[in-house]
């Protein structure tokens, strides 16, 4: 197959960037209407954490695939606003550990909730299948990108 001359391929960026930013801009107002001042981004570092319990920075920055500078100013508003606490690892002094607060701990069922009732309504009416195709393409992607 053709790539550079197929429209279809091209247009791929396109409406990857298009869902992103909807379902971004979705969960954020949904987060906002509950009153939790939460964005999409420190949403993803709260699953993990909420998955892990404590991880290090540079370990959110690999799970996130965001730059290690890019996670450390997400981190620094999360402390802000205490969601999350630094502190220092058991067993080496150098490193600490990103953990969550009473507060995040608070507000993980309703966040889940709303996120998963947007991802519903983004689904809504599509085939189980075409779901798990989807889902399986991603996923190649993703591998190809990681090899490279």
């Amino acid at each position: 197959m053709e790539i550079k001359n197929n429209p279809d391929i091209q247009k791929l960026g396109q409406v990857l960037n298009m869902s992103f930013r909807l379902i971004s801009n979705r969960i954020s107002s949904k987060f906002k209407s509950c009153g939790y001042d939460i964005t999409p981004e420190q949403y993803t570092i709260l699953t993990y954490l909420y998955e892990h319990g404590e991880l290090q920075q540079n370990q959110i920055s690999k799970l996130t695939t965001k730059d290690e500078p890019s996670v450390s100013r997400i981190i620094n508003n999360m402390i802000k606003n205490d969601i999350v606490k630094k502190v220092q690892h058991p067993n080496d002094r150098r490193t600490n550990l990103i953990c969550l607060t009473e507060k995040s701990k608070q507000m993980r069922q309703a966040l889940h909730n709303e996120a998963f009732t947007l991802l519903e309504e983004a689904l809504k009416d599509i085939p189980k299948s075409d779901i798990e195709n989807l889902y399986d393409v991603l996923n190649r992607i993703i591998n190809n990108l990681n090899r490279v």
